[in-house]
């Protein structure tokens, strides 16, 4: 069974299309001349479905990442999948962007993962394996960095919690910093999902919002 699994909430847009658990082809697209990376989200499926003589009917599953990460990246991979799933009546994987970090680690520590949440907070959630230690949460900063500061744990960060964690003398794995292709990993892991059996009903994809997003209030008129 073709698998296509992609991302657009995270510093990247990750596109992988597999045979099962095996990868056939995946693409790493950057934001480019001011066009944020999930702009390119459908023109690259597109591309590697022609690439590799497949066209969307192929696909058994979709697999996408909810979150947590950025709004606007959120919302185009979530709806896509969504509008995927409908169409071509396949089952739609989300997985989350800390448990996709989580496959960053090749040590026998659990893995802390942590992103950047605003507000002095940071999301978090741990993992030892394939097991769900602390579910996706908003911790306080501080909190944050006591648990990272636990020798037990394999860090993984964005940049700027890597940076306030190096700031107090915590190591971590800052993943925006390597070129790993995360849409391998989540395509994997989509797999691994799917293998162990569930619900996978397109309209039960639920964005991972954690926290609302900022809300800009309109200034009064004079």
């Amino acid at each position: 069974m073709y698998l296509l699994a992609f991302d657009t909430s995270l510093n990247k847009t990750y596109i992988a299309l597999g045979c099962d658990g095996q990868i056939v082809n995946s693409q790493v697209v950057e934001s480019k001349d001011g066009i944020y990376h999930s702009e390119f989200l459908t023109e690259k499926i597109k591309e590697i479905l022609s690439d590799n003589s497949l066209k969307i009917t192929d696909i058994g599953a979709v697999i996408t990442n909810v979150g947590p990460g950025s709004f606007t990246g959120i919302r185009t991979c979530n709806t896509v999948a969504r509008m995927l799933g409908q169409q071509l009546d396949v089952d739609v994987v989300g997985v989350s962007s800390l448990e996709i970090l989580s496959s960053l680690n090749d040590s026998e520590k659990e893995s802390l993962c942590l992103m950047d949440a605003r507000k002095h907070k940071a999301y978090a959630a741990i993992y030892s394996g394939s097991v769900e230690i602390l579910q996706p949460s908003a911790l306080e900063i501080d909190d944050a960095i006591k648990k990272a500061s636990d020798n037990k744990y394999f860090v993984i960060a964005d940049t700027k919690i890597s940076a306030i964690l190096k700031e107090n003398g915590i190591e971590s794995l800052n993943y925006e910093e390597t070129n790993y292709d995360l849409g391998r990993n989540l395509l994997k892991l989509g797999y691994e999902h799917l293998k162990r059996g569930g619900n996978f009903n397109f309209a039960l994809l639920k964005p991972l919002y954690i926290q609302p997003p900022s809300i800009t209030m309109p200034k009064p008129k004079n």
